[in-house]
Parts: C-alpha cells; sequence; structure tokens
C-alpha cells in the first residue's frame, strides 16, 4: 500500500512539473501582432528635386490635407505609431520646405500618425508609394541659362510686364452648401460670397463626426439647418453660424475620421470625404 501511495505521488508530481513547463513555454512566445510604425524620415536635396522619404516597417496607409493658411500640408498614418520621431525634423538649407514636424495622437483607441510639412510658398508635388515607403517630391523648375549669344548688334531687351497676382476677396456670407455623394467618397462645397481659407478643422469620435469651424463668416440661417445624405461615408451635414464663427459639422463613420481633406476655392471650401487616393 505504501508503494502505491508512493507512486500515485510521483505521478501528480511528473503532472504539475508538465503543466508549469507548458504554461512557461507558451508565455515565453514572441507577440506577432506588431503595430505599424514609422521609423526613418529622410530629406534627399537632389538638384532636380527636394524629396521627402518617410518609411515603415509595414505597409502604409494615408490620406492627405492640403491647408491653405498656413500654407502646408498634411499626411495622415492610421493605425501607425511616430516612433522616437516626434517633433521636428532637421532640414538641410532649401526654398521649397519651412519645417516638418511629425506627431502623434489617438482615435477610438487606435494611433494615428501624422506628418505636417509647412512650405514658404505655394509648390507643385507629387506622392509615390512603394509599399513601406512614402516618397513626397518637389520638382525645381529649370533654372534658366545665363548665356547670351552674340549679335552683331545688341537687341534691345524689353522688360516682361509685371504679372498681377489675383486677389481673393475673403468670404463673409455663407450662400448655400451642396453635397456629391459617390461609391467611396463624399464632397461638400461650403459656397460663399468669396474664398474660405480662415478655418480649423477637427474630429470627434463619440459619436463620430468631422468639425469645421469657419471664421469671419455669418449664415443667413438662425437655427441649425441639416442635409440628410445618402452615403455609406457620412449621414447628414449640420452647420450653424455663432457670433464669431461658422460651425459645419459632417456626421460619419469612424473609419472616416483620418480620411477627410479640404481646400478652398474661389467661392468658398471645398471637404471630401472617403477614398482620396489609390
Amino acid at each position: 500500500m505504501k508503494k502505491l501511495n508512493n507512486l500515485m505521488t510521483l505521478g501528480l508530481i511528473l503532472a504539475v512539473v508538465a503543466f508549469v513547463g507548458c504554461a512557461s513555454h507558451d508565455a515565453a512566445l514572441p507577440d506577432r501582432d506588431e503595430t505599424n510604425q514609422i521609423v526613418k524620415i529622410l530629406i534627399d536635396n537632389g538638384s532636380d528635386s527636394l524629396n521627402l522619404n518617410i518609411q515603415a516597417n509595414q505597409s502604409l496607409n494615408y490620406a492627405e490635407d492640403k491647408i491653405a493658411n498656413p500654407n502646408g500640408i498634411v499626411f495622415s498614418f492610421p493605425d501607425t505609431k511616430i516612433g522616437d520621431l516626434r517633433g521636428l525634423i532637421t532640414l538641410p538649407e532649401n526654398e521649397v520646405i519651412s519645417y516638418i514636424r511629425a506627431d502623434a495622437h489617438g482615435v477610438n483607441g487606435s494611433p494615428v500618425a501624422t506628418i505636417y510639412i509647412a512650405l514658404k510658398a505655394e509648390a507643385p508635388y507629387g506622392v509615390t508609394q512603394d509599399n513601406d515607403r512614402l516618397q513626397v517630391v518637389f520638382p525645381r523648375q529649370p533654372a534658366l541659362s545665363n548665356k547670351i549669344a552674340l549679335q552683331e548688334k545688341p537687341a534691345e531687351v524689353k522688360p516682361e510686364p509685371q504679372k498681377v497676382q489675383k486677389l481673393l476677396p475673403p468670404a463673409t456670407v455663407l450662400v448655400k452648401v451642396n453635397t456629391e455623394s459617390q461609391a467611396d467618397m463624399l464632397a461638400v462645397d461650403v459656397v460663399a460670397d468669396g474664398t474660405i481659407a480662415d478655418y480649423n478643422a477637427f474630429t470627434l469620435d463619440k459619436p463620430a463626426r468631422i468639425v469645421f469651424d469657419i471664421f469671419k463668416i455669418k449664415s443667413p440661417y438662425s437655427i441649425e439647418q441639416k442635409i440628410r445624405v445618402q452615403s455609406k461615408v457620412a449621414r447628414q451635414i449640420r452647420y450653424c453660424g455663432h457670433r464669431d464663427k461658422l460651425r459645419l459639422v459632417i456626421d460619419t463613420q469612424k473609419e472616416y475620421l483620418s480620411k477627410y481633406s479640404s481646400a478652398s476655392t474661389d467661392t468658398g471650401l471645398i471637404i471630401k470625404i472617403g477614398k482620396l487616393r489609390e
């Protein structure tokens, strides 16, 4: 009987050891769900173009937003961390970019990395993507040749007439709000009596909505106006005049909080929500 008890005790000890060993082994397994992260931001100051290279450890999804005042471009990367790159990025001397700031915030518990490019002046640019790398290219205009052909009699050089820059009047009164819905995108056209450049945009996630505060503009309506939208991108548009601004709210879905852009027009402001770029 004593021998049987000893065998049972030994069997129990071996079972406990095997269970603990398996539990320790499982706990040591690495977590394979690695969050996307931007690891490098490099500036290539070439002779033909100024190139901004954004490198991540996985394939990048992004949204692009052109800002009129102050002049700049914002790239947003949903479900992406910024790592140790947060803050101002050191730049070589150039005539296009004033400064670059990398930042991050959370939307509904998910990280969103943002890179703001402040421009010294309006400049053309292009964007290319290769899986985990995004490149923003600012081409330089070809330099004028300083060689003048010799002539028997120098020709009279007439000065070119100065180009007068068209100054668009700022908007003061809202005229109407139009919407255009497509399969993966909704366009909101804020029509006014001039251009809209003085505005601020932000998002809220409970419930999900995109908010535009447009300053120094009056609404002809004394109560909040609502526009029902037949779109999977947004449910409705709301706008209401305040003492010093017009607030326009787009009731949308959480997945579109980082997928919108805005741009000033001659007659107001255009806002696009949804699929911004292939």
